[in-house]
């Protein structure tokens, strides 16, 4: 009975179903405190915990709640899956159920400590600013990544290993496509955001019918609060993928017109999240615009602070060659606009 009950749960964990662990847990409450009432106690923390852990409660700035709330949560039950004591018995099953909640407390316990580790990274993720590298915070998350592969052994705690996985090489892949695209990668972008969209299939069945939830801090700020907020750590990776994939577009349209006829990019940038091209060709009519130019500079600072010379892309050319925003082309003086500083697209509208 103690075996079957723990396969559901971790199943209902595994699968987002925090209400129905809770349920299980609570009617099997009798059963599970005759072997260790703290066993019981700590299963209903830990999912508790996990539900926080998906709101992204955890990265809210509010005065009366304590730093690091969640995370020091997970280190406390950690420590006490590692402590957990039991009634003396005589009987052979009774000592196999105890060594069977000795094994999964010592799993529980390790699954914890990744826990985490993942919160750590979304935290330096929330403090980092817009335009900073994630080269380090992409290290973490490998190194990460490599220590689940040697933890949670076990048919049982297959579903919640696989979630450690995905989520986490979800996280990669969006902050490997976001570095590829500013650095005018094309291939490399391409291939992370197509990891990411096989994840995000894979969870938005879960998590479609859940409310989302929000908080004001750097990257992470979307939508309004509401009650149900367990699907916010979903919403937003798939908010990052949605907008990197409008981003790649306007980043690449040369690219995607040379494959693409007329109607087929029309109907692919209609799909966009925002539609940065259309958006952008607007701006040039609206203000007589003829030219939209965009610049990569080739000087990358890396979160060391030092600088790092990018071998593709283009230097911005000083303001001193051109005259109030207007130069040659095709033999005509044409006026352009120059956005941002991140590669070099041409917009011809004429």
């Amino acid at each position: 009975m103690l075996e079957k009950f723990l396969q559901s749960y971790f199943t209902s964990i595994g699968a987002f179903a925090w209400d129905k662990a809770r349920e299980m847990t609570e009617k099997n409450k009798q059963f599970i405190c005759t072997h260790s009432t703290q066993f019981h106690n700590l299963l209903i923390t830990l999912y508790q915990n996990e539900r926080s852990y998906f709101s992204l409660e955890f990265l809210e700035q509010k005065w009366f709640l304590k730093k690091d709330q969640l995370r020091n949560s997970y280190s406390q039950i950690q420590a006490n899956f590692l402590a957990i004591k039991f009634p003396d018995v005589t009987s052979t099953e009774a000592k196999d159920q105890q060594n069977m909640i000795r094994t999964t407390s010592s799993q529980l316990a390790e699954f914890c400590s990744l826990r985490s580790q993942s919160i750590a990274i979304y935290q330096n993720l929330s403090k980092a600013a817009m335009n900073s590298s994630y080269e380090r915070t992409c290290i973490s998350i490998k190194l990460l990544l490599d220590l689940i592969s040697k933890k949670l052994h076990g048919q049982m705690y297959e579903s919640i290993k696989i979630n450690l996985y995905d989520e986490l090489n979800l996280l990669h892949s969006l902050l490997e496509a976001s570095s590829s695209i500013s650095t005018w990668e094309f291939a490399k972008a391409s291939y992370a955001l197509q990891r990411s969209h096989t994840v995000l299939v894979k969870w938005k069945p879960i998590f479609t019918n859940k409310s989302s939830g929000t908080f004001r801090s750097s990257i992470f700020s979307f939508g309004e609060k509401v009650s149900n907020p367990s699907s916010a750590l979903y919403n937003w990776l798939e908010k990052m993928f949605k907008f990197l994939n409008s981003k790649t577009t306007f980043y690449f349209y040369e690219s995607f017109s040379q494959s693409l006829t007329v109607d087929e990019m029309k109907q692919a940038l209609s799909k966009m999240s925002y539609d940065f091209v259309s958006k952008s060709l607007a701006f040039m009519k609206k203000y007589d615009g003829n030219y939209l130019r965009l610049y990569l500079t080739n000087r990358l600072v890396d979160d060391t602070g030092e600088v790092a010379q990018i071998r593709h892309g283009y230097v911005i050319p000083p303001s001193s060659m051109y005259d109030e925003n207007s130069y040659a082309f095709n033999g005509s003086p044409v006026r352009f606009f120059v956005i941002y500083v991140v590669n070099v697209i041409d917009f011809n509208i004429n």
